[in-house]
């Protein structure tokens, strides 16, 4: 079982560079997940916000007409015969 000289310097050698390296370059993969991971969370998080405020403005939107509408004929800007509906024109093209 004679191991020449050559062959335990290399090994020797080679074996914590080879460990090191492994070791590494695991922990940098870990990392490297959990920051895409952590990144890819904001992105989603970000984005379903976004969709969330301009779901909410639509939806707003037409309750705000509809309330605007409500307030015109109480104060009897508009009134609901059909003789007057000529005023209503401006008014719902410009909703």
């Amino acid at each position: 079982m004679g191991f020449s000289l050559k062959t335990i310097l290399s090994v020797s050698f080679l074996l914590p560079v080879l460990i090191t390296a492994t070791s590494v370059s695991s922990v940098s993969l870990w990392f490297s997940q959990k920051a895409v991971n952590n990144l890819a969370y904001q992105l989603m998080t970000q984005n379903s916000d976004r969709i969330l405020d301009n779901v909410k403005t639509f939806l707003a939107r037409p309750q705000q007409i509809t309330q605007t509408i409500e307030n015109l004929i109480t104060a009897n800007t508009l009134d609901l015969k059909t003789e007057n509906m000529d005023k209503w024109l401006p008014f719902l093209w410009e909703e």
